[in-house]
């Protein structure tokens, strides 16, 4: 599973994880079975251990004097990225203090370097160059010497390498998983997975080379870097790049074309997001911002597929599929995408999703405080994904696209027995929109009950658009808002058999102004959460605001793609004893219902 954002920052203390590759001078020979990565993994943990004794000077350049030493004596460590990683942040401390003696750095580098070419093949030492290079460049630190550690990382990337690197990367990580999951999934490795992140690292390598050119004032140089890393793939660094340039010189139609290409990499920043949008703006006068909207609805549109093939399928019995993603889980897309399909296999007669959305390991600002709620409540951890199929967890294949289908299927193979399943009881909801207020009704005949029983009552946007770090823009059944959300329970309680008919008022605008609320709400308890390593130096006030910013607010409701999900769930078991579905419908002024 994907860690929430504090779980990864607190993991970032002690591996610094960037991507990028390398070449063939010295390649790379990870073991490739179960036993020989279990062999490896005990080694490296070993010498972490050692690496923890060893990093102690309260002088960040006292560990840089150290390390050199380290890497000659415990080679296994720097077998995979995490070491790399490591040795490379340790530049981050000295250079966030204060620039040190120019003399004495180069001096520290390159017997660093120097141990890494006697120690580690050549793919990890381009990792090396390439994470000091970002270090220069992020605190302005000698951009002549952070351009030649960015060529050199270039030079030293290898395809080959990279992508076995990836496989060791992934086969680890299932080691790791299997051993905690309740219902281990079995694991296939795709090479499409590895084609992707290797063209992400060596986009990466070439678009910091061309952020790097431009502090230098090598313009025409940043232009073809930015080209090249774009060529790998869609880099949001580079389009970011040359929108800059190419608005410099006038072209502001440019600029715009490759802000909006950025826009649904889902990684475009904050600031750029404004910069798109005013824009547009500026050269479509008389639009407004759902015009852009709507623009980039289309341009996704055009090459986005669903790869999950299916048939119809028929029986009867409806089934809740809820699921917690977010828009920068990258092993949720898959998840995501079958989901996705079985909304178009199953009518909502058979299948309702509710998709609730989590800050992992971004802030995602269609998170809101029923999500989280309704996490806690499945004790998810707060991380992304997970399924649960009347309120019953199961295990989806994880991944990119290449995973969709298998994930999918074992979607599928869990639906289709539960359609056959007697329903218990029965739901009726009604749900009419009156300006900015959802009235609901549900009525229902229901029988024997467990001791602790809810109604829960779900707002859903039916669709809505927003491009996360994953790449996927179009975010269906979103969950909005619950019924009698308080920080005990939401939803109503219901105590008897028989029949029953509750109502509840959605507002609307209380909703935005909620979860627009949240998002100040986020970030002071990932304040409170990261307070220690502020008071202890690790990481500045600005730093955590950074990190708990949203690129975007996603909290505006829209008004005509709404719907309904009411169901009952007993409580200790977290079973799911019937579900329905209605469309929000719309009513007149003065018009019956």
């Amino acid at each position: 599973m994907q860690a929430k954002i504090v779980s990864a920052v607190i993991a970032s203390l002690l591996v610094y994880t960037i991507t990028m590759p390398s070449t063939a001078q010295t390649s790379l020979n990870l073991p490739t079975d179960h036993a020989g990565i279990v062999a490896l993994q005990a080694r490296q943990q070993k010498d972490e251990t050692e690496m923890r004794k060893v990093l102690v000077s309260k002088e960040p350049g006292g560990n840089l004097d150290a390390l050199p030493a380290f890497i000659r004596e415990h080679p296994a460590f720097s077998a995979d990225k995490g070491g790399v990683f490591n040795y490379a942040y340790s530049f981050n401390s000295y250079l966030k203090k204060g620039h040190p003696k120019s003399k004495t750095l180069d001096r520290q580098l390159h017997a660093i370097q120097d141990a890494l070419q006697h120690t580690v093949p050549s793919y990890y030492q381009g990792l090396f160059n390439f994470e000091v290079a970002r270090l220069f460049f992020k605190y302005n630190w000698n951009p002549t010497e952070a351009k030649a550690l960015a060529e050199s990382a270039i030079a030293l990337y290898n395809r080959s390498d990279c992508l076995q690197d990836d496989r060791f990367e992934a086969e680890s990580r299932e080691i790791y998983d299997e051993k905690r999951a309740k219902h281990p999934v079995p694991f296939t490795y795709h090479i499409e997975d590895g084609e992707t992140h290797c063209g992400k690292e060596s986009a990466s390598r070439f678009s910091t080379l061309g952020k790097i050119q431009v502090k230098l004032g090598e313009t025409d140089a940043a232009v073809s870097s930015f080209q090249k890393a774009l060529h790998e793939h869609s880099d949001t660094d580079a389009a970011v790049g040359l929108a800059t340039i190419d608005k410099g010189r006038g072209d502001k139609s440019a600029a715009l074309e490759l802000l909006t290409a950025a826009y649904l990499t889902g990684s475009l920043p904050a600031e750029d997001i404004v910069e798109a949008k005013t824009l547009y703006t500026e050269l479509h006068p008389g639009s407004t911002p759902a015009d852009y909207e709507a623009l980039l609805d289309q341009r996704y549109a055009k090459t986005y597929a669903n790869p999950v093939k299916y048939v119809a399928a028929s029986p009867q019995h409806v089934v809740l599929d809820e699921l917690f993603t977010g828009g920068g889980c990258e092993p949720c897309i898959a998840p995501d995408l079958a989901t996705e399909a079985a909304l178009h296999r199953y009518t909502r007669d058979q299948v309702i999703v509710a998709i609730y959305h989590d800050n992992a390991p971004f802030p995602d600002p269609l998170t809101t405080n029923t999500s989280e709620a309704r996490a806690k409540y499945y004790g998810t951890g707060g991380s992304t994904p997970h399924a649960f199929l009347d309120g019953k967890e199961f295990e989806l294949e994880e991944g990119q696209q290449s995973h969709a289908q298998s994930s999918f299927d074992l979607l599928t193979k869990v639906i289709d027995p539960l359609l056959a399943v007697p329903s218990r009881t029965m739901l009726n909801p009604a749900a009419y929109r009156k300006g900015d207020l959802v009235e609901v009704t549900v009525n229902g005949e229901i029988g024997e009950l467990p001791a602790k029983t809810h109604l829960q009552i779900l707002l859903l946007e039916t669709e809505m658009s927003y491009s996360g770090e994953n790449t996927l823009h179009f975010q269906p059944m979103v969950v909005r808002a619950s019924a009698r959300l308080n920080d005990q329970d939401t939803g109503v309680a219901i105590t008897s058999s028989g029949s029953i008919s509750q109502r509840y008022a959605f507002d609307l605008k209380k909703i935005e102004a909620e979860n627009l609320a949240y998002y100040d709400h986020f970030r002071e308890e990932l304040e409170k959460r990261m307070a220690q390593f502020i008071s202890k130096g690790y990481m500045s006030q600005a730093e955590v605001d950074k990190m708990a910013r949203f690129r975007e607010p996603k909290n505006l409701i829209h008004p005509d793609r709404l719907a309904v999900v009411a169901f009952l769930q007993a409580d200790d078991s977290k079973e799911v004893l019937q579900t329905s579905y209605t469309t929000v419908y719309g009513v007149q002024e003065g018009e019956a219902r």
